[in-house]
Order: structure tokens, then C-alpha cells, then sequence
């Protein structure tokens, strides 16, 4: 944890607030759900398992607790993918039932527009975690947004067409959220072909964006790699080499 911290990286802090929200979790439940790979499903901790959390949480402070907002909003500010949903999903200042209970506290609104600020900046980056939920909330409506279900609809295709780019062999995720696919057609069906055509040209534009961006980071990790000792001559063309 205190390496994490120390390392002032926005992706160290987000993993520093997943730790502390699953201790938190731990803690208040004495057990945690986890996704096991092995089963494809979520399962129980075993008894190793949560001796385990026992020894790494146990001592954990309500200061330590509270502190997980700091670290994750050093990753949602840096722009860290799914920390924008994460966010949101805490509620006003860690407290979710603000958003029904105290719905014209000035305070409580203030940070709804910020939530829902930072979430439409992140589905804009293409972060498909918040595409998706923040696009399901957009077609609906919710406590953090009014109903708008073209840009919805428009966030929901832009999931279709940036994991078709990213997705590993057997994600369903580029067929689910195509254009055409059952869900999206169900989604849709209240929209006009008017609508959906102008929610697609902002997925496309979208996920050109969120290419743009990942190409650009690889050829920085390229520059990065190439510089580095022993490096260089991998990174050279051949036949320049020597």
C-alpha cells in the first residue's frame, strides 16, 4: 500500500483505493465476493482466502477508510479508466443514499454535477466501463442524470466499435454492442432512424478518438522502449542495424 502510494502514479492510486474499498468491504461484511477465472463466475472467498483479508485489513483505520475518496480522485482527475464510474458509484462524499435523501442539498448537488461532468469526460475519452453503464443511465434516466437517450444510445454503439478494435479473442462485447445487434436494437427502438444516425456518427467520432489516443500511447511506449539500454537495436528497422 505505501508503495503505491508513494510511487505518485494515478493508476497506483486507483489500485490503492480498490484495496482499501475491498478492506472496507471485507470488514463490514467479514466476506467478499471475486470473480474467479477458473469458473467464469463470481464466487465466495475461500477459508485461506479470508484469513488472508483478515491479516491485510484487519487493522485498517476509518481514516485509512475515508482516505480511499483522496486516491481515487487522484485517478479520476488523471483520467484512470473506470475510475470516473467508481466514483460515481461511491455517492456524495461516500454516502450513495444523498443522491434520494438529500436530493436539494446544495452540497449534494454540486457533486452530482461533477459526477456526471466527469463521467460524460470519460465516456468522451472512451473509457467503455462508463461508455456502457453511464450510457444505460443516459437511455433511462437516473438519480445523477436526466433522461437523454440519443447521446445514450450514441454512448452505447461507441462500446461496439471500440471493443471491436481492443477485444480478445471470445469477448462478446463487439457483437453485443454492435449497431445492428438484438440489444442495441431493442435499445433503440424508441429512437427514430434520425436519431440513430446521428448517435452514430458521435460513436464513430468517439471511437476514433479513443484509437487516436491508444495509438498515440503505443508509439510513446515504443519511443520509451527504444531508449532504454539494449533496447535501441530491437527498435532500429532492419538493415539499419550496427
Amino acid at each position: 500500500m505505501a508503495d503505491l502510494l508513494a510511487s505518485h502514479d494515478p493508476n497506483d492510486a486507483y489500485a490503492a483505493y480498490m484495496f482499501v474499498s475491498s478492506c472496507a468491504s471485507f470488514n463490514r461484511r467479514q466476506d467478499l465476493e471475486m470473480h474467479d477465472n477458473k469458473l467464469g463466475a463470481k464466487r465466495a472467498l475461500n477459508a485461506e482466502e479470508r484469513r488472508n483479508m483478515t491479516r491485510m485489513c484487519g487493522a485498517m483505520t476509518e481514516r485509512e477508510r475515508l482516505a480511499r475518496l483522496d486516491y481515487l480522485a487522484t485517478a479520476v482527475k488523471a483520467g484512470v479508466p473506470g475510475a470516473a464510474w467508481m466514483h460515481a458509484a461511491e455517492g456524495p462524499f461516500g454516502d450513495p443514499s444523498a443522491l434520494t435523501t438529500r436530493p436539494d442539498d446544495p452540497l449534494v448537488r454540486e457533486w452530482k454535477a461533477t459526477a456526471a461532468s466527469q463521467l460524460d469526460a470519460a465516456a468522451e475519452a472512451g473509457d467503455s466501463t462508463v461508455l456502457m453503464l453511464w450510457g444505460m443511465q443516459k437511455l433511462t434516466g437516473s438519480d445523477l442524470t436526466d433522461k437523454r437517450p440519443v447521446q445514450g444510445y450514441g454512448y452505447l454503439v461507441a462500446v461496439g466499435l471500440i471493443e471491436a478494435e481492443v477485444a480478445q479473442p471470445g469477448d462478446r462485447s463487439p457483437q453485443m454492442f454492435a449497431e445492428r445487434s438484438g440489444l442495441l436494437t431493442a435499445l433503440g427502438g424508441q429512437l427514430t432512424q434520425a436519431q440513430r444516425a446521428a448517435a452514430l456518427v458521435e460513436a464513430r467520432r468517439i471511437a476514433a478518438a479513443a484509437k487516436a489516443r491508444r495509438e498515440r500511447s503505443d508509439d510513446k511506449s515504443g519511443v520509451m522502449r527504444a531508449s532504454m539500454p539494449g533496447g535501441g537495436l530491437s527498435a532500429m528497422p532492419v538493415g539499419r542495424r550496427g
